[in-house]
């Protein structure tokens, strides 16, 4: 009798200590998503070299930057089986993106901010799969022009932070890197037009304004590994360690928009050519995520994350019948704090 108490008061425990980790959705339920991110970070190394000569003047140049993008989507599942989903719509609200820098050096003191804004907000996407991809079109109801729909993202990437086996407590799996990328650059280009100082477009900004796909011209490498922490009230608690190098080529991308910035500069305007542009940034940080079991989605995630990045640049300018080449390395050091949480409705 005593064995028998024994194993009835054992399997729940034994229940509790274990899951199986799946995205699924239902037809009829809305998930609404808010997200923001919030990054600030300073400049710690600047080498210049012109015609080959060092001509940094370090200890001179200070910058400090800061960026804040925030936004709301809101999804309505129209066609789900078997927990797929082959059609939702997608409502976006509250987008903003805003930076603002400081720098200061032997020219003086300059302060700039930007704010970008974009023409999805208030508007709704319908995305419906096609021989196995999402493709996204507005409602007829709905008027929006359709440059608004290229580089847009389906299904939000939470699904690759899970695992195809059962998990119990401690366990630990590994995701693939991409999958930072994708949660920190949520529903892909989201057609933002940054408002403000001219100089203020960089890195992302600039390949977003030029029309260049980010993902072209990019690579992805590290590791994030994710440990099952605790199971309570039908909710997965799992943490995430993460190491992450992402290095984006924007030459082309920079070089399309000098063109456009070439039309636009008065008579007489020196205006660099851009041999190479490279933005690379090594990621290291820890993450919580929480994931209702039953329902198959996130609860929340949240990130902590130090990164260093790198920018360089080669140009050359001509002077009258004289031409400099100019190379140029920025090195920052900064922190990034992203945060997401999903309500969910069901019919």
């Amino acid at each position: 009798m005593k064995l028998a108490i024994l194993a009835i008061c054992t399997c729940p425990l034994i229940a509790l200590s274990t899951a199986d980790l799946a995205s699924t959705y239902s037809k009829g339920e809305t998930r609404t998503t808010a997200y923001s991110v919030e990054e600030s970070s300073s400049l710690v190394d600047l080498s210049v070299l012109m015609n080959g000569e060092d001509s940094s003047m370090p200890g001179d140049m200070q910058q400090e930057k800061s960026r804040t993008f925030a936004g709301t989507f809101t999804d309505t599942i129209l066609r789900a089986s078997d927990g797929e989903v082959s059609s939702f719509s997608r409502t976006y609200a509250d987008l903003e993106d805003e930076t603002s820098a400081s720098m200061s050096g032997p020219m003086g003191d300059q302060n700039m901010d930007s704010w970008g804004e974009s023409d999805l907000d208030g508007l709704t996407v319908l995305f419906a799969k096609e021989q196995g991809e999402f493709v996204a079109t507005f409602p007829e109801e709905e008027s929006g022009d359709d440059e608004l729909l290229e580089g847009l993202e389906a299904l939000l990437p939470w699904a690759e932070f899970l695992t195809d086996e059962s998990v119990e407590i401690d366990d630990e799996w590994n995701i693939e890197p991409f999958a930072l990328w994708n949660a920190l650059n949520l529903g892909g280009n989201l057609s933002f037009v940054s408002n403000g100082d001219e100089g203020m477009l960089m890195s992302q900004d600039a390949a977003a304004a030029s029309g260049h796909s980010l993902r072209d011209a990019m690579t992805v490498d590290g590791e994030i590994t994710a440990s099952l922490i605790s199971i309570e009230d039908g909710i997965a608690n799992f943490t995430l360690a993460l190491e992450v190098d992402v290095v984006q080529d924007l030459s082309e991308a920079m070089r399309a928009l000098a063109e456009e910035q070439i039309g636009n500069a008065p008579d007489g305007a020196m205006m660099p050519d851009i041999e190479t542009l490279e933005d690379a940034r090594e990621y290291e940080g820890e993450g919580t995520v929480l994931w209702h079991i039953d329902g198959g989605y996130m609860v929340s995630m949240e990130l902590s994350l130090e990164f260093t990045e790198t920018q360089s640049m080669v140009m050359s300018m001509s002077m009258g019948p004289d031409e400099m080449s100019i190379d140029q390395t920025l090195t920052f050091e900064g922190e990034t704090e992203f945060l997401v949480e999903v309500e969910v409705t069901r019919e």
